[in-house]
């Protein structure tokens, strides 16, 4: 491996939060940005902020910052002299906790942001509302779609699929619709010589994979009434809940691709951190990576342009899908072309009595399903600082289209989660990689983690809650003859009844639903 400037780079960048995640302005009257300085980088920030303050005469000064935790940090110590954080982390408890800072109690700690939400956008015709992508306006909104309130922004769409160095692709392979067909190219790469897939167990992409193909076999629909802590009878806030069958079929799936005797990975992944995995790939070690729109921009400083050929491709359909319909995996895939708009309708005949409409609708939705960060990508504004005005002006100006490009040519073409013809503009310059993200979400929406109910941002309720088994990608990573080696039906069971012994004392307790 020869490149790892991001990761000296990210050791020097991470001593800056001591300047705006609690210390002095250079300039007190200036608008104070906090940056999470990872994947985008912080070059989109330093932008929009030139671009605003010729536009407002608002003095604006941006802190970079890998120190992630510290923005919760200065944020509860009510000193920090922070008016707007991009973080990396929701902080979702924040909403439903009283926190002290100074002399004055806050709850949230966050300051409204509804006004900005919807009213027009200055200049422009819509709301920011309006603009949002609906999947996220949802997730931000704590009121309802009649009376909404917003305390958020997110300000990354964070895209995941699967990366493929096209360097190493065989023409030869075609690239799977389904994760049975994904299981087999990995026997075919490794028939040539070359290894599927690496990434880093430090920090597994890979959990959160299983959690896709879980919404893939559930729906939409399902997964929406389980985020509000709905099982499967309808009961709320119940253990069962976490009984998922998408969860188990989910896990199957990734039992299977990190099977250590079926060497799917590259042995290195149990040792390096996320940046090496990159480099990794990047540097032909492997075929292909789970990870999302974010590498490209996150690692240009190590590559000359040009220097590297990645692609981001859509992560295959859960072949249980096609069990719980009642169809082949063949017959699967061939409706995942068909809703691709690649070949014809396929006949379609469910054993499971399903029409031939359900089937295909079902098998489109899932389709159209991405993984998105932007539940994590999150912005905020104390409730005590005392610039809220000018904050609410650049997250307006961030969302016009001038804020957008702005945005998206620092980012290599990376989007905001807000409705806009990336592809179609042609003052943005666009990286190929980026262009098949863009390429892969249309006509797609979102999946997010939706944290923000009691039950998820105080109790921690999740698909797996086991303090043992937390990451996934480390039990069927371990060695078989290993104690903390479980299959994936086990580690589901196991699960269900560590959860189920201390729902009541532990979780309904934290959350405050426990009387």
């Amino acid at each position: 491996m020869k490149k790892f400037l991001a990761l000296s780079m990210s050791a020097l960048i991470s001593v800056s939060c001591f300047a705006g995640c609690g210390g002095a302005k250079v300039n007190t009257k200036a608008l104070l940005i906090s940056v999470f300085d990872g994947g985008y980088g912080s070059q989109w920030a330093d932008d929009i902020a030139a671009a605003f303050e010729e536009k407002t005469g608002i003095e604006v000064e941006v802190d970079p910052s890998t120190y992630v935790d510290g923005f919760r940090t200065a944020l509860e110590s009510g000193t920090t002299q922070t008016d707007l954080f991009f973080g990396k982390k929701a902080q979702w408890d924040l909403f439903y906790k009283e926190v002290k800072a100074g002399s004055q109690k806050y709850k949230p700690i966050f300051a409204d942001l509804t006004d900005i939400y919807t009213s027009v956008i200055p200049g422009e015709e819509k709301t920011l509302q309006e603009k949002l992508a609906p999947d996220v306006a949802d997730l931000l909104n704590f009121g309802t779609e009649e009376d909404p309130v917003y305390y958020t922004y997110s300000w990354a769409i964070g895209d995941m699929g699967i990366i493929v160095n096209n360097k190493l692709w065989d023409d030869s392979w075609t690239y799977p619709n389904t994760t049975d067909e994904m299981l087999a190219l990995c026997d075919t790469i490794k028939a040539a010589g070359k290894t599927p897939f690496v990434y880093s167990l430090d920090y597994s992409y890979w959990d959160g994979y299983y959690q896709y193909w879980c919404a893939q076999y559930e729906g939409k629909e399902s997964m929406a009434a389980y985020w509000a802590g709905y099982d499967k009878s309808g009961r709320r806030y119940q253990p069962e809940l976490v009984n998922l069958q998408g969860a188990l079929e989910g896990l199957k799936v990734l039992e299977a691709l990190l099977d250590n005797d079926k060497g799917y990975q590259h042995p290195a992944s149990k040792s390096i951190n996320f940046t090496q995995s990159q480099n990794y790939l990047l540097e032909g070690e492997a075929v292909m990576q789970p990870n999302g729109d974010w590498l490209e921009t996150e690692m240009q400083g190590n590559y000359d342009p040009g220097e590297v050929d990645i692609s981001l491709r859509k992560i295959p359909v859960v072949s249980s899908l096609g069990t719980k319909l009642g169809i082949t995996d063949e017959k699967l895939s061939k409706i995942v072309s068909y809703v691709d708009g690649n070949g014809e309708k396929p006949a379609v005949e469910s054993t499971k009595g399903y029409s031939e409409d359900e089937v295909i609708e079902a098998v489109r939705e899932a389709r159209n399903l991405f993984i998105s960060s932007s539940n994590s990508h999150i912005a905020y504004v104390p409730a005590y600082s005392d610039k809220i005005p000018e904050a609410k002006q650049f997250l307006q100006f961030m969302s016009s289209d001038e804020g957008i490009r702005l945005y998206s040519n620092a980012t290599l073409g990376a989007g905001l989660p807000l409705e806009y013809d990336y592809l179609g503009d042609d003052q943005i310059e666009m990286s190929a990689f980026m262009r098949s993200s863009h390429e892969m979400m249309k006509g797609g929406s979102h999946y997010m983690d939706n944290m923000k109910d009691r039950l998820r941002a105080l109790g921690g309720v999740y698909f797996i809650n086991h303090e043992n088994y937390l990451g996934v990608s480390r039990v069927f990573s371990s060695s078989k003859s290993s104690s903390s080696y479980l299959t994936a039906e086990r580690l589901f069971i196991v699960n269900y009844t560590y959860m189920r012994e201390r729902w009541d004392t532990i979780f309904l307790t934290n959350a405050g639903l426990k009387n």
